[in-house]
């Protein structure tokens, strides 16, 4: 149990939850959910192919495997300082020589250098909110954390699409260097002995399960480009043989082929806007931040619709909006024409909006769900969303290589709807499950 007093009763601006290292997050989500997703596509769309772009975005989610290894290195070292501004530093780093580097090979060798830095500092992000603040300020803090890296995350998406217009190369060296200035931010914010030491942290004794995720509340952001809830504990072989005879199973099995379709279609997005509708990447990138604006408006409704409906029925929402956006900008993709590229736009926004249904319910219909703890299940429903943001960029650059880009939306509608028919394999999917306590991301 925490040994930090009880959280204040009396109202607080959001504000009041945001701490000085937070910017440095920040300006990793502009880099990494914000320049990437767009300027890394077309550059090696550029001098490549379709497959290339696919297997380079899947190298950068890979990188979420540094997650579970950085989370257990704070816990043993009490180096979260270190991780932070090193994983910050790492990203930037990589980001920058992006805009020198040429060949598949080394570019996703960056990519995942990349991936693997922002999944440490997002790991560290998580231990500063429940290794050093009360459980009661844990669902304020996470949703200031998180509206403060969207808007960073906008931005990014906004400055993308313009430097794309210009130099591509320059996109990547800019993006690099907030990166690396981000390092020093993390680095001068977190120099007090508490969070240099981990003095006054929560320090998790030996076999104990991660904090209750139904506590957490969502990621706030689209999630092929590296969530920041990860679990660190790494299941071993009796727990994966207990998960496998029991339905968590098919939850999982279900998240992986939700993801799967899903980062199919978000690997290669703004290279299949400029190949099959001609949008330039300067307006795909405007729609792709203007949808991931809008969706923070979602999340507290979404929050209320998931203990009026049951986390598991708004997956299954969610599931179904996706499949359907992805089956429009199909047809479209047929059709052209300027009335189809404003359709593909429309269907690209809901497909974003979505994830606040899916973000909400998810991590407590697996906390659940799971047989094994919280801790332990969360760590697997982290690994089947990092294993679809791998799966869904390889299919997508081969699917895109194969049968041309408009097979991309068909590629992955065809995951969701197997994710869709597998809901059905469980009973109990429907089902309200109690305690429905899922916390609005802002408080």
């Amino acid at each position: 149990m925490s040994a930090h007093p009880a959280a204040p009763a009396t109202p607080r601006p959001w504000w009041s939850y945001v701490e000085p290292w937070a910017g440095a997050y920040a300006l990793l989500g502009f880099t990494v959910s914000g320049g990437l997703p767009m300027l890394l596509p077309l550059a090696v769309d550029r001098a490549g192919n379709a497959a290339e772009v696919g297997l380079v975005m899947a190298s950068l989610s890979l990188g979420t495997v540094m997650s579970p290894v950085c989370g257990a290195l704070a816990d043993r070292y009490r180096i979260h300082r270190i991780l932070l501004a090193a994983g910050v530093l790492l990203t930037g780093v990589a980001v920058a020589l992006l805009a020198w580097t040429t060949g598949v090979g080394p570019r996703a060798a960056l990519a995942f250098a990349a991936g693997c830095g922002s999944a440490a500092a997002s790991t560290v992000a998580y231990l500063f909110v429940v290794e050093a603040h009360p459980r009661a300020e844990w669902p304020h803090r996470f949703g200031a954390l998180q509206l403060v890296y969207v808007s960073a995350q906008v931005l990014g998406l906004i400055f993308a699409g313009f430097i794309a217009r210009i130099d591509l190369h320059a996109g990547f060296i800019a993006d690099g260097a907030v990166a690396m200035a981000a390092a020093l931010v993390a680095w001068l914010s977190t120099g007090s002995r508490r969070y240099a030491t981990g003095v006054g942290f929560t320090r998790p004794a030996p076999g104990s399960p991660n904090p209750p995720i139904a506590q957490h509340p969502p990621v706030m952001r689209v999630e092929h480009a590296l969530g920041v809830h990860r679990g660190w504990h790494l299941p071993n072989g009796a727990v994966l043989r207990r998960v496998a005879a029991s339905p968590f199973a098919i939850f999982l099995g279900v998240w992986v082929l939700a993801f799967t379709g899903s980062s199919t279609f978000f690997a290669l997005y703004p290279v299949f806007m400029a190949r099959v509708f001609h949008i330039d990447p300067s307006r795909s990138s405007l729609a792709y931040a203007a949808a991931v604006g809008l969706s923070l408006t979602l999340f507290s409704p979404a929050a209320r619709w998931a203990n009026d409906l049951g986390a598991g029925r708004l997956v299954r929402v969610g599931i179904q909006i996706r499949l359907l956006a992805l089956l429009v900008i199909a047809g479209l993709s047929v059709l052209g024409g300027a009335a189809g590229a404003l359709g593909a736009v429309v269907a690209f926004a809901a497909l974003v909006l979505a994830w606040a249904l899916l973000g909400v319910s998810g991590p407590p219909l697996a906390a659940r769900r799971s047989p094994v703890g919280e801790g332990e299940g969360m760590g697997l429903y982290n690994a089947a969303g990092a294993a679809g943001g791998v799966l869904g960029g390889l299919l997508s650059g081969w699917a895109a290589q194969t049968w041309g880009y408009e097979a991309i939306p068909v590629a992955g509608a065809v995951c969701l709807g197997a994710a869709l028919l597998l809901t059905a394999a469980d009973p109990t999917w429907g089902r309200k499950l109690s305690p429905p306590a899922v916390p609005a991301p802002n408080g």
